[in-house]
């Protein structure tokens, strides 16, 4: 029999499918562009991840592992030669959202079936190693920090790890790239929370706020499928409104410049490394 605990694993999954469909379909994304098994397997394939470190939370602390979960989900992308960014979301979301049920997969396979027939199948490279380093640092330093000083889920939301790693893809250099996002990101979890707790009916709302986060994203010029995630998050999370858009907030801006310090800090040691070597 099917209980309310598994029942929790269906809108989980509502916030990082309604992005992924938005790159694949919608924006037909040509770096997200890969063959049809793989938008089946790769999600799917995490989701059973996430269940088997979601077990470590009472050792690791949630942000711990779900650092843990990232890593691995990071890892599992880099192998399976799948770029589509929200699907990093399928390990981390059982650690955040403590969902226990082998129904997650169930759920998480029959969304991305739907994706893989509304997605345009292609072959694009996977994410360069360097890339992947950049984010995992920036993850690492961030998650840890949450981890000390005990911050709220939504400060390391799964669709903000998904948003970094976005980030990163672009080079992590670009300062106006990053206070945009932020703005982007901040607004678009402002008006969800408005929207929750504004329109009584809680379908009526989540779709709304999406619509904004649509709108938003054309506003702001920048096509940003995370944003829309971050729309949908307020509604399957149970956090005090004002509490979550501050730490969305926190969170966005430590992992943007997270990331572009540990890029710097990269390209440092690689220059070094190359000037030792012509040296010799």
């Amino acid at each position: 029999m099917v209980g309310l605990r598994d029942l929790a694993a269906v809108p989980s999954v509502v916030p990082w499918v309604v992005s992924a469909v938005f790159g694949l379909a919608v924006l037909r994304r040509p770096d997200w562009s890969t063959p049809r098994a793989r938008i089946v397997a790769a999600p799917v394939l995490g989701s059973v991840l996430g269940l088997a470190v979601s077990p470590l939370v009472p050792a690791l602390s949630v942000p711990g592992a779900a650092l843990v979960a990232a890593l691995l989900g990071l890892v599992l992308l880099q192998l399976a030669r799948c770029p589509v960014g929200p699907f990093l979301s399928a390990p981390v979301l059982p650690v955040l959202a403590d969902i226990r049920s082998w129904w997650y997969p169930v759920v998480v396979l029959g969304a991305a079936s739907l994706m893989a027939v509304l997605a345009t199948p292609g072959d694009a490279p996977r994410w360069k190693v360097r890339a992947a380093a950049v984010h995992g640092g920036a993850v690492t330093v961030w998650l840890a920090l949450a981890a000390v000083a005990r911050l709220p889920v939504a400060a390391f939301a799964a669709p903000l790890l998904v948003s970094c790693l976005e980030f990163v893809r672009s080079g992590a250099s670009s300062v106006r790239l990053a206070a945009l996002r932020w703005v982007l990101v901040t607004a678009t979890a402002g008006g969800a929370v408005l929207c929750r707790v504004s329109i009584p009916f809680g379908w009526l709302a989540c779709l709304t706020a999406v619509a904004l986060a649509t709108a938003l994203v054309r506003l702001l010029g920048d096509p940003h499928p995370p944003a829309l995630a971050l729309a949908a998050t307020p509604f399957v999370v149970s956090t005090d409104p004002l509490t979550l858009v501050a730490a969305v907030a926190v969170g966005a801006a430590a992992l943007y410049g997270g990331a572009a310090l540990v890029r710097r800090s990269l390209d440092r040691l690689t220059s070094g490394a190359h000037e030792g070597l012509d040296d010799r």
